[in-house]
């Protein structure tokens, strides 16, 4: 264990109400998103562990309860919505078994709509419903009043597992389903889906009336951790590691630069990113807070 005290470095498990509430390390990319929200329906695609889930979770916050738990950060000065809205934020992860799908699609909108403050919608639809006979339904618990969608990981069941060509199909067909009632969707005051592959890659599921930000340079930055980022948020753990190994700072983050991934997300490749998943879960395991199968490639490496 580490004898100093350092700040918390975010989990898997983290949402950003919980990284708030401990005082944890939180890279504030916040100032990017009054002008993402402008943008209506938006896409967007990158790797595992860039903080998709955790933007995510971020919008949900500031739609949902304002500005509140933003204080000290960019947006909280730049946020002009005064209104709240329901937000349905649904997570694709980890659906991808074919026969099961529709069934788990529903249970998961339906409480979606019931989180969002429709408690009405768990008595929506019994498990005879399909998912074209849902949507409409839950649409009409919201009647004028604008919503947001928030929808993570949407390409699971492609990117994830192999399909049959009759599972694959029965897959398009729902998401099919539920992405033309999200383009549809009168009520959208803001959408935001995120993925790994970008939109064109899986062309049977339309997206026409999204903006692909994936390699926006407005948003290069959105996610993920620049050098200055890393500078600026992780002083305490470079300088106490550098120190360990008798290393200056810019030593030090070269050693993490051969072990951890980084990423490109705009067109120009201006930007390189550090994976921010990856960063912690190091950091942690060399300063003893988590076991970490890497530590061997630093032990060969002389840093441990």
């Amino acid at each position: 264990m580490t004898d100093i005290q350092l700040p918390r470095l975010a989990t898997p498990q983290d949402t950003f109400t919980s990284l708030r509430a401990s005082s944890a390390v939180l890279v504030d990319k916040t100032a990017l998103l009054p002008q993402l929200i402008d943008e209506n329906k938006v896409y967007l695609a990158c790797p595992n562990g860039m903080g998709k889930t955790m933007l995510l979770t971020m919008l949900s916050e500031l739609f949902t309860d304002g500005t509140e738990q933003f204080e000290g950060l960019a947006v909280y000065e730049h946020w002009s919505l005064t209104e709240s809205y329901p937000v349905i934020f649904i997570s694709l992860d980890e659906l991808d078994c074919a026969p099961t799908m529709e069934l788990e699609l529903i249970l998961r909108l339906r409480y979606a709509w019931e989180q969002a403050g429709f408690p009405q919608a768990l008595e929506v639809a019994p498990r005879a419903f399909t998912l074209s006979a849902l949507l409409p339904a839950l649409n009409s618990l919201a009647g004028q009043q604008e919503i947001v969608v928030l929808i993570d990981d949407w390409d699971y069941s492609f990117t994830r597992t192999a399909q049959s060509p009759q599972d694959l199909a029965t897959i398009e067909r729902l998401l099919s389903t539920l992405f033309s009632w999200v383009q549809q969707c009168s009520q959208a005051r803001f959408v935001m889906v995120t993925g790994l592959d970008r939109p064109s890659k899986v062309p049977m599921v339309g997206f026409d009336q999204f903006h692909d930000i994936s390699t926006d340079p407005r948003f290069a930055t959105l996610l993920g951790i620049t050098y200055e980022e890393l500078e600026a948020n992780y002083g305490p753990y470079l300088k106490h590691q550098a120190r360990r190994l008798n290393q200056t700072c810019d030593q030090f983050v070269r050693t993490l630069q051969a072990c951890i991934h980084t990423v490109r997300t705009d067109d120009g490749a201006k930007h390189q990113l550090y994976v921010p998943s990856e960063l912690n879960f190091l950091l942690r395991a060399l300063t003893g807070l988590a076991p970490n199968p890497l530590i061997s490639a630093f032990a060969k490496m002389g840093l441990r």
